[in-house]
């Protein structure tokens, strides 16, 4: 899959311009177009941010403020404009405003169908020179894959990592270094042992072990209802990562 547009989510955060600005770091490689959506129709923090951005911000993303914002769930809202995206990216949100923001992040990850970059305050904006495979075999992990490609195939290292658990066997790693290879991207393997450690916590040790600057990753929901919020390794890693996290479920 090309990544030919991405769609930037805005809620009037600390972290918008963040985001706004990783989506600009990661589109030029990929000659992609940005856009933004106002989630949170309280404050005009957008309009601010664009004329706080980069130079040439203008030129290159388009920010539309939806009048529906005022009668829509913000996640609605979202995953409604990113069904005409490749790409979701936004902002690793805390304080008083992340329940609420991370909850139309999760639920827009699970609705929308399109893989969300996760992007911190410490993440670098070199996105994609060292990219990291956190590797179980499962559905979400799977299509995590081909979401990634553009930046697999243009990465100068790629790891796959696999955590040894009762569910993950070893071969499951070896089995994604063969398929990328016919995709011809050259990858490394390397398996964990936990050893009683969150499989969250001893991932992101291991991609800051190796300096990667990409951490690809299936989302895991657990719930038969809506409103749910991801769990277990996800949410771990979006409430603790360094590095930029790609995501899909």
């Amino acid at each position: 899959m090309a990544i030919r547009t991405m769609l930037v989510p805005l809620a009037g955060t600390q972290t918008d311009l963040i985001a706004l600005t990783a989506a600009l770091s990661v589109a030029e490689p990929f000659d992609a177009h940005v856009d933004a959506v106002f989630v949170d129709p309280r404050q005009d923090q957008p309009l601010i941010l664009a004329k706080a951005a980069p130079p040439g911000l203008g030129d290159e993303m388009s920010v539309m403020l939806d009048t529906a914002a005022n009668t829509s769930a913000p996640a609605d809202l979202v995953a409604r404009a990113a069904r005409y995206a490749d790409l979701l990216v936004v902002g690793q949100t805390k304080g008083k405003q992340a329940l609420r923001v991370n909850t139309v992040r999760d639920i827009a990850l699970l609705t929308a169908g399109r893989p969300i970059l996760l992007v911190s305050t410490t993440s670098s904006l070199r996105i994609g020179r060292r990219v990291m495979i956190g590797w179980n075999g499962r559905t979400e992990a799977v299509r995590a894959i081909p979401a990634a490609l553009p930046f697999l195939k243009s990465a100068d290292t790629v790891s796959v990592v696999t955590a040894k658990t009762a569910r993950t066997g070893a071969n499951e790693g070896e089995s994604l270094i063969d398929y990328l290879a016919w995709h011809g991207i050259k990858a490394d393997l390397a398996i964990l042992e936990p050893k009683g450690a969150p499989i969250g916590e001893a991932l992101l040790d291991k991609a800051n072990e190796i300096s990667a600057d990409l951490l690809v990753m299936g989302g895991h929901g657990h719930s038969r209802f809506r409103e749910f919020l991801l769990g277990g390794v996800t949410k771990y890693v979006f409430s603790h990562a360094a590095l930029p996290v790609l995501v899909a479920h």
